[in-house]
């Protein structure tokens, strides 16, 4: 499984730009096996900021994770599945059940460790449209280790609608 990333989010004036290549194992998680992360921000005048630059290769093998850029490498050990907040969403697409209840760990932004998360069913929503009518969402919470709970909302077909956390909210479309 291959996934093709390219994030752009913008906070003030600084745009921050987020490209990867991720190649998962094809393990019911699509774990983490090997990927390619490019990242930099831009300020007002929208050049790249030399400082913010980040190329990193990075892999994940038998329990442990290496992640190598140009002038630096670091190292973590796991015993359960890695995934990244992108991969993650795939998931519950095609795990979503009021049974839902795993753990995995998170390299978020395939950089930042945050092991012992969780993901669990956390009922049902019901939104009013613009148009009147209520659109019920079934309800997943991630929590764990070095993140503010994440929510993701899914829709009747079981596809991810939305992902809120703190003030970031991702409206998933295609």
């Amino acid at each position: 499984m291959r996934y093709d990333v390219e994030q752009e989010t913008q906070i003030g004036g600084v745009k921050n730009f987020v490209k990867a290549q991720i190649v998962c194992n094809r393990d019911g998680w699509n774990s983490l096996r090997h990927w390619e992360l490019n990242s930099y921000s831009t300020g007002l005048t929208g050049q790249a900021d030399p400082i913010s630059q980040i190329a990193e290769e990075g892999q994940c093998k038998n329990g442990h994770i290496w992640i190598e850029g140009s002038s630096y490498h670091y190292s973590y050990s796991t015993k359960k599945p890695v995934v990244s907040q992108w991969t993650v969403v795939d998931y519950l697409a095609h795990n979503a059940s009021a049974r839902l209840n795993v753990t995995f760990d998170l390299l978020q932004d395939l950089s930042l460790f945050k092991p012992n998360q969780s993901l669990v069913y956390d009922g049902q929503v019901r939104v009013k449209l613009e148009d009147g009518l209520i659109a019920a969402f079934q309800t997943y919470a991630q929590t764990g280790q070095g993140v503010l709970p994440i929510h993701y909302l899914v829709d009747s077909r079981g596809r991810p609608q939305l992902v809120t956390s703190s003030i970031v909210s991702w409206a998933l479309s295609g």
